[in-house]
């Protein structure tokens, strides 16, 4: 996780440390369409609920 703070921190907006992540992937949502009144944009689906997040 640091090593992704240290490489990323400069070229994000912000960062979620959530400690370590298991095997399955993580889901990613991009945000940014939201600043221009879209609908977030899953990226990768993985662990957890789209549903659950309300997409």
């Amino acid at each position: 996780p640091q090593d992704i703070r240290a490489r990323y921190e400069k070229l994000l907006d912000a960062i979620v440390d959530a400690g370590a992540c298991p095997l399955e992937p993580t889901t990613v949502i991009d945000l940014t369409p939201m600043g221009a009144g879209g609908d977030p944009e899953v990226i990768r689906e993985g662990r957890g609920s789209l549903q659950a997040l309300g997409l």
